[in-house]
């Protein structure tokens, strides 16, 4: 196009032809003003439903996960005291061998703190529905007719009066219980950060590829179904892709993972994640296909308006370059047609009428 209005062919047509280029390209690619919002609402629409997509699959993976499948169950903080942490082999004596291993108690204070933790309700988060019941070591060394307290430290003065303690070789107290509470809470923040991880770690792999095939979406924002088209000719992007999901791999299965709090993760996982990341597609193209059947919007209409005027303008400013250039040839080839200095200055009042009736009543005079 710049060649053929360069050279000697007609500058007139030359320049309609690009015109109704420009007119055509702004039709099919509809600008955007400058008045208009960055992020349209198609985007948002977009944004919106797979972002609830997304709090699904965070509220199942942390509420339902522990709960269905047994590999991801997280054991509560009274069992953890009363059984230890694998409730599949239940260990009654866990609490007390942590707390002799740990602490340097003998064994029988050990179990006594144990069993007032778990089975009286002083600590752990058990209940203190069995403080008055055998479960609850207090209740066999209570004054005769004289509850079991439900503070422990008052539970500790009524049990052990005067530092009588039969069975014991040295006499729990109230101080030492509260440093074996301190100890096993520890411990089982611990434990519970680690039956986390497994379901944390799927979690955020999913994540990650829900984020990765949500790109693949962003690519068309205007509903178009195919959301894969022309992918082979952006080179740029599938290299992102590719990086992305190679980073993935080395977070998740090797040592870097400690940094996010992850650990390796099976081939079975591997494959929910990154089914669970696809399946955001099928829910884009579904969102597209709905939208279709959606009535338009106003804001439709004041688009449409819009390119409509836009591309009026620019059809009509490059006619108005093309009068102009013809006006222009059209006074070079009549200038140097007649000889003398009559011939030259009948061509510059022609010249100056032409250019006077051009400015005064526009180009269609010319």
């Amino acid at each position: 196009m710049q060649n053929c209005c360069s050279s000697e062919c007609d500058r007139t047509s030359c320049c309609l032809a690009r015109s109704l280029v420009l007119t055509v390209f702004a039709a099919v690619l509809q600008p955007h003003g400058r008045d208009e919002h960055l992020i349209t609402p198609k985007m948002w629409k977009h944004i919106i439903i797979q972002g609830l997509y997304q709090m699904f699959w965070l509220f199942f993976f942390m509420y339902g996960f522990p709960v269905l499948f047994d590999r991801y169950h997280i054991t509560d903080h009274c069992t953890y005291v009363t059984s230890g942490p694998d409730e599949a082999s239940p260990n009654p004596v866990y609490c007390a061998d942590s707390l002799q291993s740990g602490m340097g108690l003998d064994q029988a204070r050990a179990s006594f703190y144990c069993g007032a933790m778990s089975g009286c309700g002083f600590a752990a988060g058990c209940s203190s529905a069995g403080r008055q019941s055998a479960d609850c070591p207090f209740t066999g060394r209570m004054p005769a007719g004289q509850q079991v307290p439900g503070d422990a430290a008052a539970a500790f003065a009524a049990a052990f009066p005067n530092n009588n303690c039969p069975g014991f070789s040295s006499c729990p107290n109230v101080n030492e219980f509260n440093s074996a509470v301190t100890y096993m809470d520890k411990a089982y923040t611990h434990e519970s950060e680690v039956d986390w991880e497994k379901a944390d770690s799927l979690l955020f792999n999913s994540f990650i590829w829900l984020q990765i095939f949500n790109e693949v979406n962003s690519r068309r924002i205007n509903d178009e179904l195919n959301v894969f088209a022309h992918v082979q000719h952006s080179p740029i992007f599938i290299g992102v892709l590719i990086v992305t999901a190679a980073l993935q791999v080395i977070i998740m299965q090797t040592p870097v993972g400690r940094f996010f709090k992850v650990r390796p993760i099976n081939g079975v996982e591997w494959a929910i994640s990154i089914a669970i990341g696809l399946s955001c597609i099928p829910v884009s193209v579904l969102i597209r296909l709905l939208s279709r059947f959606m009535p338009s919007h106003s804001f439709h209409l004041r688009r449409n308006r819009h390119v409509h005027s836009h591309n009026n303008r620019v059809h009509n400013e490059a006619i108005a370059m093309a009068q102009r250039r013809r006006i222009s040839v059209d006074s070079t080839k009549k200038g140097a047609g007649p000889a003398g200095a009559d011939g030259h200055a009948l061509n510059s009042s022609n010249n100056n009428s032409r250019a006077s009736r051009a400015s005064q009543g526009g180009f269609g005079g010319a």
